[in-house]
């Protein structure tokens, strides 16, 4: 592994995670505002996990299990879900 291609990888892991994270912090907020500190975060983590699970196993389902849609799909889950998190 080349150190572009390292580079590349974390680009990629933030464009991917940096909007999902966001839209679960925004669900969070939005329906359990009472939680806050480690509990609040911890709820955050489990919510991207089981969202990039869920996209991971369908993706892979249809031989699609590739790091391009990977992350053009979690982006864009994340982006619609901080526009539906608004509303």
């Amino acid at each position: 592994m080349t150190l572009g291609r390292y580079f590349l990888g974390l680009l990629l892991l933030g464009v991917a995670l940096a909007p999902l994270q966001s839209a679960s912090y925004l669900w969070r907020a939005r329906l359990m505002s009472s939680w806050n500190g480690a509990l609040a975060r911890l709820a955050e983590i489990v919510a991207d996990l089981a969202v990039m699970t869920v996209v991971m196993e369908l993706l892979g389902a249809v031989h699609l299990l590739h790091a391009a849609p990977v992350v053009v799909y979690l982006a864009v889950i994340g982006v619609d879900g901080k526009w539906e998190a608004r509303l």
